[in-house]
């Protein structure tokens, strides 16, 4: 059950970028690469602050 757990977090992550275009990218360089999927990352990050913040979960 504990690793069922952390596996569908993770799981769930993933669904989520892959609905945001997933990790596809079409740059040319790594530094590039890398700064597309950190905003990739920063807006899904965004999306589930917005929606934490509408259901009132307290983090801490």
């Amino acid at each position: 059950t504990r690793i069922a757990k952390t596996r569908a977090r993770i799981e769930h992550v993933f669904a989520g970028l892959a609905e945001m275009g997933g990790k596809g990218l079409r740059t040319i360089g790594l530094a590039r690469a890398t700064l597309q999927l950190n905003w990739k990352v920063a807006a899904y990050n965004l999306r589930r602050l917005v929606y934490l913040k509408e259901a009132r979960v307290e983090a801490f």
